[in-house]
């Protein structure tokens, strides 16, 4: 089996593991700074890491690092779609 079947595979099963066990990680969100938070409402709403960056006046690789420690401090799966994922779970703690 080809190993980027096998990464993807892997990645799978540890998004759908995070979902059905409910990781709550929303105790864990109070760790976030609030430049961590705006990032986090921008990504709900859809924008990419180069426009982020356009909004916020930094470079793609600020916002890049952010995104990290943000995967990071939440414990989520590092796969492309599991922060996505996460804001969407947690709809209430967007609401302003």
């Amino acid at each position: 089996m080809p190993i980027f079947l096998i990464r993807r595979f892997t990645y799978s099963i540890e998004i759908l593991l995070w979902l059905a066990l409910g990781m709550n990680s929303l105790e864990k969100h109070t760790q976030l700074t609030p430049v961590e938070k705006e990032i986090l409402r921008y990504i709900k709403d859809g924008f990419s890491s180069i426009q982020i960056a356009q909004l916020r006046n930094c470079s793609v690789r600020t916002i890049e690092k952010h995104r990290s420690n943000i995967i990071s401090k939440l414990n989520i799966p590092s796969s492309q779609n599991a922060l996505l994922i996460w804001v969407f779970k947690h709809p209430k703690l967007f609401n302003t």
